[in-house]
């Protein structure tokens, strides 16, 4: 263990020797080798300097048919099912959990580590994902984002957290509309047609992302949106439920309605929420009387519908 941390810390390796040589105790040991431990002592450290809860994905494990572990740090106790949410919805398989407490620097910090495997067939390499899925489980954590199904597009579509924001975004605006469906209908709508939900998604980058060689209009339409906006129609052709046909449609049809997004000036953002603009005339299933244009915006705490009868705002 000491070797591991001169190699991995180097200079404060000594100091890290005195804090942690009397830490891990005999259950620990027992469980743990020295190579996880000092990957341990990497995320207390991280614990104690951000003061938020940390995860880390470990693996494969190919002596353990290549499970991986997931590791979460925190100075609050939890308990299993504060857990369990998240990752049922990352549509993560979880075989068996173990708890430690430890103390460092009279702090007690809890440790629970998971193994874990994706149930999907149709999912990306874990490897690929490791860094999105810490990334949604922070968010998850800290409350920047709602747990619901909608998080099973990620390891099927590679999108992150705040790209599958959108979808979320457009659902909740649709159903101000007044949809017929559930919003589990409309979230496995997008699941069960994965590859149709990431070119709605590219769809809605090709229009709102500020790149130079997309500024020109008409070099946006040609080298971005028209191809897209044919494999999109060839993707629908191939769904074969008519109520998810409706939904994905629906969905289209909004994001080609919409004429201005912040999403991607407010993305990155600590106060993660964003808005868009909807041309009402171009909204299919939008009861009358239309207003001109309706702004919406999205956050995981609030929601909210500004509707402009005409380019000046009156009153």
């Amino acid at each position: 263990f000491r070797h591991l941390l001169e190699k991995n810390f180097k200079d404060a390796s000594g100091e890290l020797w005195q804090r942690y040589n009397k830490v891990f105790h005999s259950d620990y040991r027992s469980r743990t080798h020295a190579r996880f431990a000092v990957r341990d002592v990497q995320n207390i450290e991280k614990l104690l300097g951000q003061k938020k809860d940390v995860f880390d994905i470990w693996g494969p494990f190919p002596e353990r048919g290549g499970l991986y572990r997931l590791q979460f740090y925190s100075q609050h106790e939890s308990y299993l099912n504060d857990l369990m949410p998240y990752l049922e919805n990352l549509n993560l398989c979880v075989l068996e959990e173990v708890d430690f407490t430890l103390e460092v620097d009279q702090q007690n910090i809890y440790i629970k580590s998971f193994s874990i495997r994706l149930e999907c067939s149709d999912a990306l390499p874990m490897n690929d994902l490791k860094g999105l899925l810490i990334d949604v489980l922070c968010a998850l954590r800290e409350g920047l984002v709602e747990n619901d199904y909608l998080h099973r597009l990620l390891p099927l579509t590679g999108l992150d957290w705040q790209e599958i924001d959108v979808f979320r975004a457009y659902r909740s605006y649709y159903f101000q509309l007044g949809s017929p469906f559930t919003k589990r209908r409309a979230a496995f709508a997008l699941i069960n047609n994965h590859q149709v939900a990431l070119l709605l998604y590219r769809y809605f980058e090709g229009r709102f992302l500020d790149k130079p060689e997309w500024r020109d209009p008409l070099q946006r339409e040609t080298l971005v949106l028209s191809p897209i906006r044919q494999k999109l129609l060839t993707a629908l052709e191939q769904v074969k439920d008519s109520n998810e046909d409706q939904i994905l449609r629906t969905l289209f049809n909004l994001i080609d309605s919409t004429v201005r997004s912040n999403f991607f000036v407010r993305r990155g953002q600590p106060d993660f929420f964003f808005s868009f603009k909807v041309s009402s005339l171009g909204v299919i299933d939008m009861p009358s009387p239309r207003p001109l244009y309706e702004v919406y915006v999205h956050s995981a705490t609030m929601e909210g519908l500004h509707l402009r009868g005409g380019k000046v705002a009156r009153g």
